[in-house]
């Protein structure tokens, strides 16, 4: 026996499909009364009510029914198709003896396929979108820009100009601090470097 909340899910998705077979568009084609979908519906009882239903629907809405785009094949209008077929649901889900999760299963497989028909198929997901960074003039290479005086117009900011080391001066600096006191200042003068050390820098 079902459950009450079994029975309350198998009697929503059997209103639910009542809305939407209500609700196909007029491009569906109408049912005949000879037509397959009547036939079955109301065709020979097996030995249960869940036999009955399961045959019923492996034959009209199974997987095999599918078309080359996936969509149901036994799908038609009025009181000889889809109306007979939500009927028939209406009263079939309140009977004893259903197997609750496979009857779930087709019902929703009706279901989805009678959404797409009323509703159309879902849009496609919007294109990922990739978040773009400002450009750093000083990582990319590029001068960088400050307005003109005279009309405003950006231009370009010249590199300043590396000092060229004065060698002569490092060369005394250096010569300076390998002395001490009274040796350093005899070794290079506080005036400059003797002009023999000069010549040699020069060679």
């Amino acid at each position: 026996m079902a459950s009450s909340e079994e029975q309350q899910a198998r009697q929503d998705i059997a209103q639910d499909i009542k809305s939407l077979v209500k609700r196909l568009p007029s491009s569906i084609p109408s049912a005949e009364k000879s037509g397959k979908i009547y036939k079955i519906i109301t065709g020979p009882q097996k030995e249960s009510a869940w036999m009955t239903f399961n045959s019923r629907f492996d034959v009209l809405f199974g997987e095999d029914c599918r078309d080359a785009e996936g969509n149901l094949l036994n799908i038609e209008r009025g009181r000889f198709g889809m109306d007979a077929v939500s009927n028939y649901v209406a009263r079939t889900v309140v009977a004893q003896g259903m197997l609750h999760v496979p009857m779930m299963i087709k019902l929703e497989r009706l279901k989805t396929a009678l959404q797409l028909l009323v509703n159309g198929p879902l849009p496609p997901p919007p294109p990922m979108t990739t978040t773009t960074t400002s450009r750093d003039p000083a990582n990319d290479g590029s001068l960088p820009t400050i307005p003109d005086n005279d009309n405003g117009n950006p231009s370009a900011v010249a590199p300043t100009k590396r000092r060229v080391p004065d060698e002569k001066k490092l060369a005394e600096k250096a010569l300076r601090s390998f002395g001490v006191g009274a040796l350093a200042e005899h070794i290079l003068p506080p005036n400059g470097m003797p002009s023999s050390i000069e010549g040699a820098l020069r060679v």
